[in-house]
């Protein structure tokens, strides 16, 4: 598995000037920015109709996991039953 590209980087510092010849310097990792998408109920349940409440389907078309449309479903009182 490769390293990260602001690994690499460093590393690629470290082989022009020789390890050792630089004292190695503390990288972070970038900061996650994707922010998170929560539906309101009201969205959920068009995204499910819109879906045929395949939850797999939505779950994928949105690019997360089925649990997490699960928890939606669970914390925003959404019926399931209603849409299949």
């Amino acid at each position: 598995m490769p390293a990260p590209p602001w690994l690499q980087e460093e590393f690629s510092e470290h082989a022009r000037v020789g390890i050792g010849a630089v004292a190695p310097q503390i990288v972070e990792a970038p900061k996650r920015t994707k922010k998170r998408f929560k539906p309101t109920a009201d969205e959920l349940t068009a995204l499910l109709e819109e879906h045929d409440g395949n939850v797999t389907a939505l779950a994928e078309a949105l690019g997360i996991g089925r649990n997490t449309v699960y928890r939606w479903i669970q914390r925003l009182g959404v019926e399931l039953d209603g849409h299949r």
